[in-house]
């Protein structure tokens, strides 16, 4: 990692955010908070609610299928187009789930940054700002991960081949989720950057690498931590012995991460571009 003049990193650890970050429901407006986490908690558990019967129903198939051995008849069974249908609707609630749940928590987050950076902004000013910028934030995140998408699936698809190969590779196919995850995070303020700066794509992609310069490490621990004890929280609400209560208590935990990483996401952002900040002024 370059720092320059043997400087500390502008982004510190996460144990220097975490506090602050966990405090999701304490903005200049309560309401804001409270409204953006129950309209999550809406969007999650009832999405969860729905999902329910298709996943029992894909499951219930597919061990029909593995049980009586897969064959090409079965492409044109009625079982098996059953299945993929469960597939298509499971795949396109939960799709809804993040794209609505992300946009809200960004909002949030929009909300929280003009909170601490420009206090004194009005709450018709800031959602203003945020609207304003949403076609352009909802459409360059869509050409973003469908590209990101794209690059994946080839990647994966090269090592997988190469792994019949040559069996070291095996290895990287392996470990290609947690890289592409890290690279994801490297982007991690593309979206402030559209808010504050207005940039045009390519432009917020380069600013996206630029202000996390000298910091690329702090970043991605820290946004791989909260990840990871999300995981954790998730993995244990699911041991509970009632299926409805452990998905509100998932979705609620959803809620808190998703709101805490937008918290943590500012922090950071409004530490490391200090840089970028001071040079438009």
């Amino acid at each position: 990692m370059d720092i320059s003049n043997n400087r500390p990193p502008r982004v510190k650890s996460i144990y220097a955010y975490l506090k602050e970050a966990l405090r999701f429901y304490d903005t200049d407006n309560p309401r804001v908070a409270q409204i953006s986490f129950v309209i999550q908690l809406f969007v999650i558990f009832g999405g969860y609610i729905m999902m329910g019967p298709y996943a029992r129903d894909f499951y219930s198939m597919l061990e029909k299928i593995g049980t009586s051995g897969f064959n090409l008849s079965l492409i044109n069974s009625e079982a098996y187009k059953a299945m993929i249908n469960s597939a298509v609707n499971i795949m396109a609630i939960m799709a809804a789930i993040r794209v609505i749940t992300y946009f809200v928590s960004l909002f949030y987050g929009v909300w929280y940054y003009h909170g601490r950076v420009q206090p004194s902004l009005s709450g018709k000013e800031r959602a203003s700002v945020f609207f304003k910028r949403l076609p352009k934030l909802i459409f360059y995140n869509f050409v973003f991960y469908a590209v990101f998408f794209i690059i994946a699936i080839v990647c994966l698809t090269a090592t997988e081949i190469l792994a019949y190969i040559f069996p070291l590779f095996a290895v990287l196919t392996i470990m290609m989720p947690i890289i592409f995850l890290i690279i994801d995070t490297l982007f991690i303020f593309k979206d402030l950057l559209i808010v504050e700066f207005d940039s045009g794509f390519f432009r917020t992609i380069k600013k996206s690498l630029d202000v996390t310069k000298g910091c690329r490490k702090n970043v991605v621990v820290n946004a791989l931590w909260l990840l990871f004890l999300r995981w954790i929280l998730n993995a244990l609400s699911m041991d509970m012995q009632n299926q409805m209560l452990a998905l509100f208590i998932m979705s609620f935990m959803e809620v808190i991460f998703l709101l805490t990483f937008q918290r943590l996401t500012v922090l950071m952002y409004i530490d490391a571009a200090s840089l970028e900040q001071n040079a438009q002024k």
